[in-house]
């Protein structure tokens, strides 16, 4: 078995950004707090810290990796909130 790509997840690099440990605390308990439905909520969490389920993360051998969507680039968690031309339409 081959070595695999590790991905570091967004967390470990909001220091570099400046982002404070106690901004990040202020952020997560307004977001809990916030009177929304859970799963825009987990969807919020899943996405700052790159663990949306994608065909990127799959490491399967023979499978593609081509977004559901428009079949035109890799499915990452960048290609599927901002730049798919689906995605696109949404946002517009």
């Amino acid at each position: 078995m081959g070595k695999m790509d590790v991905k570091i997840a967004a967390a470990s690099f909001w220091h570099v950004n400046s982002i404070s440990s106690q901004f990040l605390a202020h952020f997560w308990t307004v977001l809990w707090e916030k009177e929304q439905a859970r799963k825009i909520t987990s969807f919020h969490w899943l996405l700052v810290h790159r663990a949306l389920p994608v065909k990127e993360w799959l490491h399967r051998p023979n499978m593609d990796s081509l977004c559901v969507s428009c079949q035109l680039a890799s499915e990452t968690i960048r290609h599927c909130i901002w730049d798919c031309h689906l995605a696109i339409q949404v946002w517009l």
